[in-house]
């Protein structure tokens, strides 16, 4: 592996460091609790129990929330090792079922979660609003670069990745807003400020689009935009659907590259 990966995932490791060092179960641990909770006691409040994590931590983050982003970031390293190692098509399909697992379990055993987390249909309206107006701005912002590149073009391909794309871009807006920068933005003190919440969120999303440099610099940016639209409007919708859309184009059009070969290796 190059030394540019390896540096990348201790930087991601050491990103997780505090999570894992609140010695809380990660999602997936909780999820395992949860599910047989529910074999043994299939009500609501038998899993709410199972779920119940939310003791104060260190930093300001509850444990729970410490272990949900540690634990994105390890799915971050993962995608990373992943991708160099040629299985990508086995972990995104692995990465969406058992994060799908966790909320889903969350969600039974907590009715607010989703609503919380942005998976309803509360302020979709204003959310798809403000959503649209920067996808548009950021494909005109492509546009240009592919008009003065020579690479403002679309081939056949583009219609059904623009149909599958979306599923993806709304499971990593999940990951990245949801059990990022929300646990973050509910932490106490200055690590809940904005000022911290944005940035970092957006790092943290570039980050394991490296080493390519212009991806991650593309992804940065979407994070700077898409993190401040989260935390107002707290809905994941339109993010993940103008997530697939934008990253079908950045390919096209800045990194003049068929992304559907990505699906083929």
């Amino acid at each position: 592996m190059p030394s540019s990966r390896l540096l990348l995932l201790a930087i991601l490791l050491l990103a997780g460091a505090p999570a894992s060092a609140q010695r809380a179960p990660a999602p997936v641990a909780e999820a395992s609790i949860g599910l047989l909770v529910l074999l043994k006691a299939p009500d609501a409040e038998a899993l709410r129990v199972g779920f119940q994590n939310d003791a104060p931590g260190r930093a300001g983050l509850t444990r729970r929330g410490a272990a949900e982003a540690g634990a994105v970031v390890l799915t971050g390293v993962l995608h990373l090792v992943t991708s160099e190692i040629g299985a990508r098509r086995a972990f995104i399909p692995a990465a969406a079922l058992g994060w799908g697992g966790y909320v889903a379990l969350r969600a039974r055993a907590e009715p607010g979660f989703l609503g919380d987390l942005g998976l309803t249909r509360r302020n979709l309206g204003p959310a798809f609003r403000d959503a649209t107006l920067a996808a548009v701005g950021s494909a005109a912002a492509m546009a240009a670069i592919g008009a003065a590149q020579g690479s403002l073009h679309l081939n056949a391909h583009a219609v059904p990745l623009a149909a599958m794309y979306p599923a993806w871009g709304l499971v990593q807006q999940t990951l990245v807003q949801g059990m990022v920068a929300r646990n973050l933005s509910e932490a106490e003190g200055l690590l809940g400020s904005p000022y911290v919440v944005v940035p970092v969120t957006a790092a943290l999303f570039g980050m394991v689009h490296l080493p390519n440099v212009r991806l991650a610099a593309g992804t940065t940016a979407l994070g700077l935009v898409f993190t401040p639209l989260y935390l107002k409007h707290r809905n994941l919708w339109p993010l993940g659907l103008y997530h697939g859309v934008l990253g079908v184009l950045f390919y096209f059009w800045v990194l003049d590259k068929d992304p559907w070969t990505y699906l083929e290796h």
